[in-house]
Order: C-alpha cells, then structure tokens, then sequence
C-alpha cells in the first residue's frame, strides 16, 4: 500500500495519505501479532526467570511500535473526518434548502464525532501499550547509557504504573469498547447517508448550486469526473 501510495500523482494526496494510514495500521497489525507470542513466552516462566523479564521488555517495545504506527494511522483518519465535518458543515449553511440540506448538517456532526471517537481510540490503545511496557521503561532507568534517557524511562514507568492499576485498565477497556462500537455505528451511518463519487463531483464542478464547495482546477475537472463515472460504475 505504501509503494501503491508513492505511484499516486501529487493531487490524489487524500488518497496517498489514507493509503500510507492503512500501511501503518497493517504494519501495527504485524506488531500486535509478535507481540502476541511473545506473550506466551512472558506467561510460561516464572516471574524472577531472565527468559521472562526479556520477553516482558520485548513486548513493550512491541506494543509501543504497534501503538505508535496505530497513533499515526488513526490521526491521519481523524484528520480527513475534521475536513469532511467542516465541508459538510459549510454545505449546510450555504447548500440548497431541503433534504440535502439537513443530510449535509448530519453528516457534519457524524464526521466531527467519528474522528474524536477514532482519536479517543488512538490515546487509549497508547495508554495500554505504556502500561504494558512497565518493565521496557524499568530497564531503561537502570540500564540506559545517558542520563537523559534514564530519566524519561523514569518518568514513563511511573507514568505506566498508574496506567496499569486494575482501575485505569478497566476504564482504558471500557473507553476502547465504546470507541469502537461507536466508530463501527457512525461508519454505517455515514455509508447510508454520504454521496457517491459522481454526486461528490457535482458539488465541486463548475456547475455546482452551493459555491461554499471549493470547485475543482481547470484541469482537474474532467480527470475527476472521469474517475468518478469508473467508482460508481
């Protein structure tokens, strides 16, 4: 997807960046499954084992990377949803009156709170992965050759210490729950109620009935159409 996305001319960047997001998400995929075996290894030995504080530290590192390439996918989505409320919101103001009018103003507000609900998701599937890697921080504190690092290893075991209380790993559950049924629900919505690429088209041509859309250049009009007319087809 990545290599897809660097073929992509300079003016489909919503396109390149929605496919470098799926990337990391499919890299971060990759992570939480190594990170997953690794797992086994740290429940099979003993607590005061070496193999187990290793594979403690290991899969930290895992979730931290998973988390991370996660985090960016997930911004880059919330991203494009923050534009499409705003266009929506604009269309709702100045679009024709009627039916339209109201799904433009819907659509805004379903947009707004699936983006916070995928950031929402983000900074808790973080929050999980710090707690996780107590023991990565633990043995950078100890272990790590400049003081610097010493001390921001210090500051995130402690960090990760309040985050892996029973409380806050029930509410981080609970919050990765409702982020995600909630994204699923306004994802279905969205679906029933946005328009398809030819009906998007019309609304940024140069025939367009609201001129709060931002139209379309002189030579991009015609290419869009045109892939427009191949996706609904």
């Amino acid at each position: 997807m990545a290599f897809k996305a660097r073929e992509l001319p300079d003016s489909d960047a919503r396109v390149k960046t929605e496919l470098l997001a799926a990337a990391m998400t499919t890299a971060a995929a990759g992570f939480e499954v190594g990170a997953s075996y690794v797992d086994q290894v740290v429940v099979r030995y003993g607590a005061n084992s070496v193999t187990r504080r290793g594979a403690a530290a290991t899969l930290g590192r895992l979730k931290l990377w998973g988390a991370g390439l996660a985090g960016m996918g997930g911004f880059v989505l919330a991203w494009w949803d923050f534009a499409d409320a705003s266009e929506h919101f604009k269309n709702s103001l100045d679009g024709p009156i009627g039916q339209s009018k109201k799904n433009s103003k819907l659509l805004a507000i379903t947009y707004f709170v699936r983006a916070a609900a995928t950031i929402t998701l983000t900074l808790v599937e973080l929050g999980t992965a710090v707690a996780i890697a107590k023991p990565l921080f633990d043995h950078l504190s100890r272990n790590a050759r400049t003081k610097f690092v010493r001390m921001l290893a210090s500051a995130a075991g402690s960090l990760a210490k309040s985050l892996g209380t029973q409380t806050a790993r029930l509410v981080l559950a609970r919050l990765v729950l409702g982020a995600f049924w909630a994204g699923l629900a306004l994802t279905i919505l969205i679906y029933l109620f946005e328009d398809d690429s030819l009906e998007k088209w019309c609304k940024h041509s140069s025939f367009r009935i609201g001129r709060s859309s931002n139209a379309y250049e002189k030579q991009e009009e015609l290419i869009a159409l045109h892939s427009a007319f191949r996706e609904v087809s």
